[in-house]
């Protein structure tokens, strides 16, 4: 369920200047061209609060938590030492470097009881916890399912044909009061995805204005090309550079070993990421997609697969200079065509020396 906030006055939030030049996009059957985004105002009355009910967090806590978590996640724990960050973005990844889940953490309070909450994917809690025991070993830490909290996302709709993206709220104590929130943080991963709120799972938000968006935060997700959850990164089926966990600040490259870092490292150093996942728009409005149906380009060679999708938009895990170079894509087994893009959060890579 989504619904929207008006009540708030507008007042609260503060205008953000995005300016961004010289920026190609390439496309498949559409194109974009440069363009200048400037003086873009967040408003409250196009804001939309939803809850995420396929999201559950895990508490962990005690004085080993922090370094007994930098030797599991992918993203490195001692920003919530040096910086002012008070929530991140990383994944879980097996021995072989493949990801397990994905997770955004939060530092609830400091050593030398340390606390953290872990969010994941609702139907892997259990299989976390036992992955995170696995590795406990003597260290002091307590890991516990979280049932009186609950996940929500506060964003601003994101058509698939705009060249906009929502700037950042700028969230005031009024407003985290309005909602009775435990916390409410920018979303680590992106600026368009707005707002993690953490609020109890009994006291739901109570807005002056209502109107349900059904599933309207996945759908920004794939129109982003944005993954989430055990559906977008198959666990022990994709490689976390494949996820795009380096375009959305959820690795670092600096930190020490970690489960699944060797290859991973090895993948990022020699700067070849063939494949990732990348936002999909079908030609027609499919109920269905088999899961992992392959997608073949013009010349019928396979480009990658689905991975999820809702309505016309998803997202797939492509091969990028082939699929974006193609005349057109189609979903083999269905014979329906769709059109893939480079996200704009992309970063724009430098033209190679010889």
């Amino acid at each position: 369920m989504a619904i929207s906030i008006s009540h708030v006055s507008n007042k609260l939030l503060k205008p953000h200047i995005w300016k961004i030049r010289n920026v190609y996009y390439g496309v498949t059957n559409f194109s974009f061209s440069q363009f200048r985004l400037e003086k873009k105002y967040t408003s409250l009355s196009t804001l939309k609060i939803e809850c995420l009910k396929n999201r559950s967090l895990i508490q962990l806590s005690g004085p080993d938590t922090s370094a007994y978590l930098q030797g599991l996640i992918t993203n490195d724990i001692g920003h919530f030492l040096h910086r002012s960050h008070s929530c991140m973005f990383a994944m879980f990844l097996n021995q072989q470097g493949c990801v397990l889940y994905d997770t955004i953490l939060y530092k609830i309070s400091s050593s030398p009881s340390e606390e953290f909450l872990l969010e994941c994917d609702t139907t892997v809690v259990s299989e976390l916890i036992r992955h995170l025991q696995l590795y406990k070993v003597r260290k002091k830490v307590e890991i516990l399912p979280v049932s009186d909290k609950m996940i929500w996302s506060a964003f601003s709709p994101l058509p698939w044909d705009s060249l906009d993206v929502s700037p950042t709220m700028l969230c005031s104590d009024q407003l985290a009061k309005n909602l009775k929130a435990t916390m409410i943080l920018e979303d680590p991963r992106h600026v368009g995805l707005g707002y993690r709120i953490v609020l109890p799972a009994n006291s739901p938000p109570k807005l002056t204005s209502e109107k349900e968006i059904e599933d309207s935060y996945e759908e920004l997700r794939y129109r982003l090309g944005i993954g989430e959850g055990i559906a977008d990164h198959p666990p022990g089926k994709c490689f976390p550079l494949e996820c795009n966990l380096d375009y959305l600040h959820g690795i670092s490259f600096h930190k020490g070993c970690y489960i699944g870092q060797e290859l991973t490292a090895r993948i990022h150093h020699t700067g070849v990421v063939r494949k990732r996942l990348m936002p999909i728009r079908l030609e027609v409005v499919e109920k269905e997609i088999p899961e992992n149906c392959i997608i073949h380009n013009d010349k019928n060679e396979n480009m990658g697969r689905f991975r999820k999708g809702k309505g016309r938009y998803g997202l797939a895990l492509l091969r990028i200079a082939e699929s974006l170079a193609a005349k057109y894509l189609v979903l083999k087994d269905l014979n329906i065509k769709l059109e893939t893009r480079k996200p704009f959060w992309w970063p724009i890579e430098a033209a190679k020396s010889h």
